[in-house]
């Protein structure tokens, strides 16, 4: 439940930033599919990661950590 809510709390602040999952994955430098995979729960991440992820969204990471 953990990682669904995580994901989905990524994929709105994804949309909310206008990038598709591939503009996403180049921003962050992985692949579309570790985005599709991360966004609906099926795969954890690194701190590093999820660092990368609120550069391009433009968030704060102790905000998204709180948010789940």
């Amino acid at each position: 439940a953990l990682l669904t809510a995580f994901g989905a709390a990524l994929r709105a602040a994804r949309e909310r930033a206008g990038l598709t999952q591939e503009r996403a994955a180049e921003v962050i430098d992985v692949t579309a599919r570790q985005v599709q995979r991360i966004e609906s729960g099926r795969v954890d991440l690194s701190l590093v990661t999820l660092r990368r992820f609120c550069v391009a969204y433009g968030l704060d990471v102790r905000d998204v950590l709180r948010s789940v």
